[in-house]
Protein backbone atom coordinates (compact mmCIF):
# COMPACT_ATOMS: atom_id res chain seq x y z
CA UNK A 1 0.00 0.00 0.00
CA UNK A 2 2.98 2.47 0.82
CA UNK A 3 4.99 1.55 -2.53
CA UNK A 4 1.49 2.87 -4.10
CA UNK A 5 1.00 5.66 -2.43
CA UNK A 6 4.62 6.81 -3.03
CA UNK A 7 4.05 5.57 -7.43
CA UNK A 8 0.93 7.99 -7.02
CA UNK A 9 3.22 10.79 -6.13
CA UNK A 10 5.95 10.74 -8.13
CA UNK A 11 3.38 10.73 -11.05
CA UNK A 12 1.63 13.35 -9.25
CA UNK A 13 5.00 15.55 -9.06
CA UNK A 14 5.76 14.54 -12.71
CA UNK A 15 2.81 15.57 -13.98
CA UNK A 16 2.35 19.05 -11.82
CA UNK A 17 6.18 19.77 -13.28
CA UNK A 18 5.36 18.94 -16.62
CA UNK A 19 2.57 21.19 -16.20
CA UNK A 20 4.19 24.16 -14.70
CA UNK A 21 7.26 24.18 -17.48
CA UNK A 22 4.59 24.26 -20.20
CA UNK A 23 3.43 27.03 -18.73
CA UNK A 24 6.42 29.15 -18.51
CA UNK A 25 6.96 28.32 -21.46
CA UNK A 26 3.55 29.73 -22.87
CA UNK A 27 3.90 32.80 -21.06
CA UNK A 28 7.78 33.11 -22.12
CA UNK A 29 6.76 32.70 -25.72
CA UNK A 30 3.73 35.48 -25.50
CA UNK A 31 6.26 37.88 -24.26
CA UNK A 32 8.51 37.04 -26.92
CA UNK A 33 5.77 37.85 -29.47
CA UNK A 34 4.11 40.63 -28.04
CA UNK A 35 8.14 42.46 -27.98
CA UNK A 36 8.38 41.06 -31.78
CA UNK A 37 5.25 42.38 -33.13
CA UNK A 38 6.49 45.84 -31.18
CA UNK A 39 9.74 45.80 -33.22
CA UNK A 40 7.70 45.46 -36.28
CA UNK A 41 5.61 47.78 -35.62
CA UNK A 42 7.87 50.35 -34.66
CA UNK A 43 9.75 49.29 -38.38
CA UNK A 44 7.38 50.05 -40.13
CA UNK A 45 6.96 46.21 -41.17
CA UNK A 46 3.54 44.50 -41.98
CA UNK A 47 3.23 41.24 -41.78
CA UNK A 48 0.58 40.03 -43.65
CA UNK A 49 0.26 36.00 -44.52
CA UNK A 50 0.51 35.38 -48.59
CA UNK A 51 -1.40 32.58 -50.43
CA UNK A 52 0.58 30.28 -52.29
CA UNK A 53 0.06 29.30 -55.96
CA UNK A 54 -1.51 25.98 -55.50
CA UNK A 55 -3.67 28.10 -52.56
CA UNK A 56 -4.96 30.77 -54.84
CA UNK A 57 -5.29 28.22 -57.57
CA UNK A 58 -8.12 26.55 -55.72
CA UNK A 59 -9.62 29.15 -53.62
CA UNK A 60 -10.42 30.71 -57.30
CA UNK A 61 -12.78 27.82 -57.75
CA UNK A 62 -15.90 28.36 -54.70
CA UNK A 63 -16.21 24.74 -54.75
CA UNK A 64 -12.49 24.23 -53.52
CA UNK A 65 -12.89 26.63 -50.77
CA UNK A 66 -12.55 24.07 -48.22
CA UNK A 67 -9.73 22.25 -49.50
CA UNK A 68 -7.50 25.81 -50.24
CA UNK A 69 -8.58 26.50 -46.60
CA UNK A 70 -7.11 22.74 -45.40
CA UNK A 71 -3.83 23.45 -48.11
CA UNK A 72 -3.45 27.39 -46.66
CA UNK A 73 -3.47 26.02 -42.69
CA UNK A 74 -1.05 23.06 -43.82
CA UNK A 75 1.55 25.54 -45.30
CA UNK A 76 1.37 28.38 -42.83
CA UNK A 77 0.51 26.90 -39.32
CA UNK A 78 -2.62 28.98 -39.16
CA UNK A 79 -5.50 28.51 -37.32
CA UNK A 80 -8.66 27.10 -38.90
CA UNK A 81 -10.51 30.75 -38.24
CA UNK A 82 -7.57 32.59 -39.65
CA UNK A 83 -6.82 30.69 -42.69
CA UNK A 84 -10.20 31.01 -43.49
CA UNK A 85 -10.42 34.69 -43.26
CA UNK A 86 -7.73 35.26 -45.52
CA UNK A 87 -8.69 32.69 -48.15
CA UNK A 88 -11.92 34.75 -47.68
CA UNK A 89 -10.37 38.00 -48.12
CA UNK A 90 -8.40 36.57 -51.50
CA UNK A 91 -11.37 35.47 -53.06
CA UNK A 92 -13.59 39.02 -52.18
CA UNK A 93 -10.16 40.86 -53.24
CA UNK A 94 -8.58 42.17 -50.72
CA UNK A 95 -5.74 40.08 -50.27
CA UNK A 96 -3.13 40.54 -52.78
CA UNK A 97 -1.54 37.50 -54.65
CA UNK A 98 2.20 36.72 -53.38
CA UNK A 99 4.91 35.91 -55.42
CA UNK A 100 6.89 33.67 -53.56
CA UNK A 101 9.65 32.59 -55.36
CA UNK A 102 10.56 36.06 -56.67
CA UNK A 103 9.70 37.57 -52.79
CA UNK A 104 12.64 34.98 -51.85
CA UNK A 105 15.29 36.03 -54.48
CA UNK A 106 15.12 39.59 -53.43
CA UNK A 107 14.93 38.50 -50.00
CA UNK A 108 18.19 36.62 -50.58
CA UNK A 109 20.24 39.81 -51.76
CA UNK A 110 19.78 41.22 -48.27
CA UNK A 111 23.23 41.32 -46.51
CA UNK A 112 22.06 42.25 -43.07
CA UNK A 113 19.16 42.50 -40.42
CA UNK A 114 18.77 45.94 -40.93
CA UNK A 115 19.23 45.48 -44.77
CA UNK A 116 16.79 42.90 -44.69
CA UNK A 117 14.23 45.15 -42.27
CA UNK A 118 14.35 47.83 -44.75
CA UNK A 119 13.49 45.42 -47.49
CA UNK A 120 10.14 44.23 -45.82
CA UNK A 121 9.22 47.80 -45.00
CA UNK A 122 9.80 49.25 -48.57
CA UNK A 123 7.72 45.87 -50.04
CA UNK A 124 5.24 45.26 -47.27
CA UNK A 125 5.98 41.63 -48.23
CA UNK A 126 6.83 38.54 -45.82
Amino acid sequence: MLVAFYVFLAVALTYAGAASLFTRQRVNLNRIERKLDTLLQHHGIELHSKLSPEVQRLSAAPHQTIAAIKLHREQTGLGLAEAKAEIEAFQSGHLPAFNRDAHRAAAARCTSVAELASFGAATRLT
